[in-house]
């Protein structure tokens, strides 16, 4: 898309120079699909991670904020997960522990990019989505473990139909929004007023 046609040029020649200064040992592949999305990948024997990230809005006319929220979410949401991997297959028989890990691993990259990051401090206008998926042997039996951050789901497709395999979190229903509603308790925080769109 035209959002990475123009940005590519800034984000490639970083890539090897933020691997080592963050201490990245891996080099996840990254490719933008469209716009300011992007998919990536790492994979070896016994690990398959795919991270998908949905970047939205920025400034005008190359909406960069979004773009770079989006490439930096899964380049280091990949590194996370393979850093932190053998405590996963530890714990990944227990939904809440495993639950309250991944949201600690997500929570720690979502402060990491908004207030610690050069390039992405302080934005305020752009942001992005995040989905990881995890795939590894364990007693013979092949694991796969999905997490997410906003609204990008993950499908599959199963007898001609699509299935949804994570909930949409955004404000569109009343689960989600609950789901927000709790965290803001458990975090005692004030949640944020929230708009919905309506369509005619």
């Amino acid at each position: 898309g035209d959002d990475w046609d123009t940005n590519k040029k800034h984000l490639t020649p970083q890539i090897n120079q933020i691997r080592k200064q963050y201490d990245i040992t891996i080099n996840p592949s990254i490719s933008s699909s469209y716009g300011q999305d992007f998919i990536g990948t790492h994979k070896d024997n016994h690990l398959f991670i795919i991270a998908n990230a949905d970047g939205h809005g920025g400034t005008q006319p190359h909406c960069k904020e979004g773009t770079l929220f989006a490439f930096y979410s899964v380049l280091f949401s990949i590194a996370e997960i393979y850093k932190h991997i053998d405590e996963i297959k530890k714990i990944y028989s227990d939904s809440n522990r495993l639950s309250d890990y991944m949201n600690h691993i997500f929570q720690g990259l979502d402060n990491f990019l908004m207030y610690d990051f050069p390039e992405t401090k302080g934005v305020l206008t752009g942001g992005s989505t995040l989905t990881v998926n995890l795939k590894f042997y364990s007693r013979g039996k092949m694991v796969s473990i999905t997490t997410n951050a906003g609204d990008t789901i993950l499908a599959g497709f199963r007898n001609n139909q699509i299935e949804e395999k994570t909930m949409q979190l955004n404000c569109d229903t009343l689960e989600s929004y609950q789901k927000y509603i709790d965290k803001c308790n458990t975090l005692g925080i004030k949640p944020l007023e929230i708009f919905l769109s309506l369509i005619h």
